[in-house]
């Protein structure tokens, strides 16, 4: 918020990641229907569903695309006796 107003906002609003992801994303967020938005970051894993422009529900779990890419590297190690550096 500071740097905002710093910068020469003279409103400044706050959302929630899931709710402007999901704007970025190209999708009605202020429909009646669902929408799941899943963010895979280096350390979490954030999953939010939105609904008529709220976060009808949300949570994290601390899997995510550095888990993922230590995976991918194992499984071509353990397949293809091949090392990525």
């Amino acid at each position: 918020r500071e740097a905002a107003e710093k910068s020469g906002g003279k409103q400044v609003y706050l959302e929630e990641e899931p709710k402007v992801a999901a704007i970025g994303a190209g999708m009605d967020i202020f429909q009646p229907s669902g929408n799941m938005v899943i963010d895979i970051g280096g350390g979490t894993t954030d999953i939010a569903v939105l609904s008529m422009g709220d976060i009808v529900t949300a949570s994290s779990i601390k899997m995510a695309g550095d888990k993922f890419d230590m995976e991918i590297l194992n499984y071509i190690k353990r397949e293809y006796k091949l090392l990525i550096g």
